[in-house]
Parts: structure tokens; C-alpha cells; sequence
């Protein structure tokens, strides 16, 4: 939640798309976010590019082992 950094909160964070592939053990989440902020009284917008694995652990939950951003 790198957004919380920013000097006001995010007005439209969203996730614009992503698709979902793997097997059990693994998946791999592919998607592209957007977020709209203040930043010097100034609109900014982000849109970044993104890759998640999510790794299932012992217990059956799936936790994020590895995220890249572009």
C-alpha cells in the first residue's frame, strides 16, 4: 500500500484488469492498476503495470511470495 506515503488519499485507486493463471501450489496474477492523487494542490495520475505470485501456504490460504511493478 505504497499510496499511503502520498500527502492525500488516493480519490479512484482501482484495478483496471488482471487475469489469473497457475496450478494449485502457484498462481500468477498479470494486471494493471490506476490511481488518480493530490500531489502540490496538482492531480496526478499512476498507472502501473503489474505481476503477483501468490504461493498457497500449509494452512490453505494464499499469500503473495513474489510482486513485481512497472
Amino acid at each position: 500500500q505504497a499510496w499511503k506515503a502520498l500527502e492525500s488519499p488516493p480519490r479512484t485507486p482501482q484495478g483496471i484488469g488482471f487475469k489469473l493463471e497457475g496450478l494449485s501450489e502457484l498462481v500468477f496474477q498479470l494486471g494493471r492498476s490506476e490511481l488518480t492523487f493530490e500531489r502540490d494542490g496538482q492531480s496526478q495520475q499512476s498507472i502501473v503495470d503489474f505481476l503477483l505470485v501468490w504461493k498457497k501456504e500449509e494452512d490453505g490460504q494464499y499469500r503473495i511470495f513474489l510482486d513485481i511493478y512497472d
